[in-house]
């Protein structure tokens, strides 16, 4: 079943131009994951440190596989020095 995916990361305020700026070719490589239907980032208006991923997946099979890359390549390990807090992670059904 295909699924969505959202993620919301509140960054340091010190990094959330270098955040903003490498989002383009971080989620070039996500778009190539296999089972990626699309993903894409956002930033909030008001509040330039707080950024939302939409992501949609074949499965949730799919999805785990790719965090397990992420993990594998260290990415999870670096973004853990420019987060502020723990970030928020949602997966739904796609129903319609």
């Amino acid at each position: 079943m295909t699924i969505a995916v959202v993620v919301e990361l509140s960054v340091k305020p010190e990094h959330s131009s270098d955040i903003a700026a490498g989002l383009a070719q971080t989620l070039a490589v996500t778009r190539g994951f296999a089972g990626c239907l699309g993903i894409q980032g956002c930033r909030h208006d008001s509040v330039p440190h707080r950024f939302v991923m939409l992501e949609h997946w074949e499965s949730r099979a799919h999805y785990e596989r790719y965090l397990e890359w992420r993990k594998q390549t260290g990415m999870m390990e670096q973004m853990g020095g420019v987060l502020a807090d723990v970030p928020s992670t949602r997966i739904m059904d796609v129903i319609a």
